[in-house]
C-alpha cells in the first residue's frame, strides 16, 4: 500500500459515513420504527467500516477509489438540496389556502 492509496481509502471512508449521516438525518423526519431505526443505525455504522477493511485486504485500482469517492459527494449534495426542495414544498403547502376553505369562507362587504 503507497500513502495515496491510504489517502484515497480514508477519504473514501469520511465521504461514506457522512453520507450515512446525511441520509439519516433525511430519514428522521419520517416516522419508523424504533427497531428499525436501531438497524439502520448500526448499518450505517459498520458497513462502511466493512467496505473500508475490504480495500484494505484487498486493494483496488487508486480509480475506483476516486470514483467512488467523487460519488459519495455527488450522492451527499444531491440529497441536501433535494431535502431542502421537500421542506420548502411542505412549508408552501402548510401556507397555501385550499380550495374548500375558499369556497366555504364568508364574503366580506366593505361600505
Amino acid at each position: 500500500l503507497h500513502w495515496d492509496v491510504i489517502l484515497l481509502i480514508v477519504l473514501f471512508a469520511v465521504t461514506m459515513i457522512i453520507s450515512q449521516k446525511v441520509m439519516m438525518a433525511m430519514n428522521k423526519t419520517e416516522s419508523t420504527d424504533p427497531t428499525q431505526q436501531a438497524l439502520q443505525k448500526s448499518m450505517g455504522t459498520f458497513m462502511p467500516l466493512m467496505i473500508i477493511a475490504t480495500f484494505v485486504v484487498i486493494p483496488i485500482p487508486a480509480g475506483v477509489l476516486l470514483y467512488l469517492i467523487t460519488s459519495n459527494i455527488i450522492q451527499i449534495l444531491q440529497t441536501i438540496v433535494i431535502d431542502k426542495q421537500i421542506t420548502a414544498e411542505q412549508e408552501k403547502k402548510k401556507e397555501a389556502v385550499k380550495d374548500d376553505e375558499l369556497k366555504n369562507a364568508k364574503k366580506v362587504n366593505e361600505k
